[in-house]
C-alpha cells in the first residue's frame, strides 16, 4: 500500500502543476482525488512491512491534497 500512495503521490504533483494552465484547470478536481486515495493508501500502508516508503506517500499526498483544496476554493 505504502508504494502505490507514493506513486499516486508523485501523479498528483504532476496533475496539481498541470491544473496551473488555464484551459485544462479540471486537473484540479483529478489531483484532489488522487490525493485523497493517495492519503488513504498512505495511512493503511503504515501498518505494513515499508514504514518509510508509506510515510513519504502519505506526506506527498497530504500536500497534493491541501494544494488541490486551496486550489478549489480560490486561494491559490
Amino acid at each position: 500500500m505504502g508504494v502505490v500512495s507514493l506513486i499516486l503521490g508523485i501523479v498528483g504533483v504532476v496533475l496539481a502543476i498541470l491544473a496551473f494552465v488555464p484551459s485544462i484547470v479540471f486537473f484540479n478536481w483529478i489531483s484532489g482525488i488522487v490525493g485523497l486515495v493517495g492519503v488513504v493508501l498512505g495511512i493503511l500502508g503504515l501498518s505494513g512491512a515499508q514504514k518509510g516508503v508509506a510515510t513519504v506517500g502519505l506526506i506527498i499526498s497530504a500536500v497534493v491534497l491541501v494544494f488541490a483544496v486551496l486550489r478549489l476554493i480560490g486561494l491559490f
